[in-house]
């Protein structure tokens, strides 16, 4: 049974990791050791970030980090959006389904903003995370992430509104609900 789960899942000692993911982490710890490379890390998430700003993208959180990109969907849509219509979220899956373009909302959807207390709302950022993936993305990517983003903000009116349809009240709902898109005369 030992010799099946090695060859198919990796050692047990491994705690579920693989000995191919085990590698991976090994490399990019030593990696993040080379001061270069920490160097080249914040200088494409700065290209990524300048990007967005010079192309005229409202939200960018300025200065970049040195391993993704913030945009705040608050000021990405004006103002227009309240909470409730989790903006960001919309974002999100627009920016896929058009695009192919994978974001992580980190405001009003997966922090549950609609079960906060209101102390606790005031708290809370609206933003999406733009991952820069070690070691994976070229300059022609972070350019065609620019234009896709940039595209989508000329088209933010068309962006829906989302509205959570089943499972609001289950513990660490972001990996259970289910969201849909709903017209709102006001987005």
């Amino acid at each position: 049974m030992k010799v099946k789960q090695i060859s198919c899942y990796g050692n047990d000692s491994y705690g579920g990791m693989s000995g191919r993911d085990i590698m991976a982490l090994a490399a990019g710890l030593y990696e993040e050791c080379n001061f270069n490379y920490q160097e080249a890390r914040v200088q494409q998430c700065e290209y990524l970030a300048q990007g967005f700003y010079k192309a005229g993208v409202k939200g960018v959180i300025l200065p970049a980090g040195g391993h993704g990109v913030y945009i705040n969907m608050t000021e990405f849509f004006d103002g227009k959006r309240g909470h409730e219509t989790f903006a960001g979220q919309g974002f999100s899956i627009e920016l896929i389904r058009r695009y192919g373009i994978r974001t992580s909302e980190l405001g009003d959807y997966s922090m549950e903003y609609d079960l906060k207390t209101p102390e606790q709302q005031e708290e809370l950022c609206n933003v999406v995370r733009f991952a820069v993936n070690r070691s994976q993305l070229s300059q022609e990517h972070l350019d065609y992430v620019i234009a896709a983003v940039k595209a989508l903000y000329e088209d933010r009116e068309s962006i829906p509104n989302m509205r959570i349809v089943k499972g609001r009240t289950l513990p660490m709902r972001h990996f259970h609900a289910f969201l849909e898109p709903y017209a709102n005369e006001e987005k």
